[in-house]
């Protein structure tokens, strides 16, 4: 008698700033995404640029548990434990403290075995899809972006809260804590029919600009152009606007947003703009081994380009 073929798994890549999110679904639905997300899924990995990944497999079993010291407590809906093996990421739903979802993943984020519906019968349907009918992909915020986050930091990528804009061939990032007036100055942009120039109306990634997407230029001075430009990314992360484009641009000017009565720009020492900076970049501020990377981006991108305070009217 012949065996059963096991089903094969089912395969969803999602890339965000040249990072590809493999994912396979061993013994469950993929799900669906929110509409932001659609311009950063890809059939294939192959069909978007690409420097690196984090291969995920999503089970439905019961994850063993941990001991090891928590990390970094969200006060809201999750934890991150850290022990020689890399991270885990726990998410528990509001009011409770039983997780229904469990990451865990290497030292470098580059594999991630993830557990769903953990504080649900094996054999029901999930909760969320029991209440709305529907089932969204368990890869997506705040999942994705922690992820992303401890891939990149050791490679010198941050994310930050900012808005980010092209204009001609560079792009234009403006950093702001929570009404700061990202969105605001979006939605500016959207009602100068300049909406296309978007990247994001609130989170923006940050990593070196690709050496290949360096032109016209000899090798020496390419070497050189390499270590001067940051790249700009848009996130699947939108803010009120709901700007998410995948696109990036090369780095050419940062503007630390303020309302004001009058519309002024005030130029920043690097000294000045990077204390701006670090408070709206998300690192993992818990592991020391990966801030110099983190650390040095930051400084390279107040050193580099012109900083300026920009202050407008809403």
């Amino acid at each position: 008698m012949s065996k059963t073929k096991e089903p094969s798994p089912t395969l969803t890549v999602l890339t965000i700033a040249e990072v590809s999110f493999r994912i396979s679904f061993i013994d469950s639905p993929p799900g669906t995404y929110e509409s932001w997300y659609l311009p950063f899924l890809a059939s294939s990995s192959s069909d978007q640029p690409s420097r690196s990944a984090i291969d995920i497999s999503v089970h439905r079993e019961r994850a063993t548990r941990s001991d090891a010291p928590i990390v970094f407590e969200s006060g809201g809906a999750w934890n991150m434990q850290m022990d020689p093996e890399g991270y885990r990421l726990n998410f528990h739903r509001e009011g409770t403290q039983h997780h229904h979802t469990i990451a865990c993943s290497d030292v470098g984020t580059k594999e991630v075995r993830l557990y769903i519906d953990q504080d649900e019968d094996e054999l029901s349907p999930p909760l969320e899809s029991r209440l709305s009918g529907t089932r969204l992909s368990p890869i997506r915020y705040p999942l994705d972006q922690l992820l992303l986050m401890n891939h990149l930091s050791p490679l010198g990528g941050v994310i930050v809260h900012a808005a980010g804009m092209v204009i001609g061939e560079s792009a234009v990032m403006c950093p702001g804590a929570s009404g700061a007036g990202k969105s605001t100055l979006s939605q500016l942009f959207m009602d100068a029919d300049l909406g296309d120039a978007l990247l994001s109306d609130d989170r923006v990634v940050l990593r070196r600009w690709p050496l290949e997407r360096q032109v016209s230029r000899s090798a020496s001075r390419v070497r050189e152009a390499w270590r001067e430009k940051i790249g700009v990314w848009g996130s699947p992360w939108p803010g009120d606007a709901g700007v998410a484009r995948n696109r990036a641009a090369p780095l050419d000017a940062v503007l630390f947003l303020r309302k004001a009565d009058t519309n002024e720009l005030r130029p920043l020492s690097p000294r000045a703009a990077v204390r701006r900076l670090m408070p709206v970049v998300t690192c993992p501020w818990y592991d020391p081994e990966r801030l110099p990377g983190v650390l040095e981006t930051c400084s390279h991108v107040v050193e580099s380009n012109p900083c300026y305070e920009l202050l407008f009217r809403a």
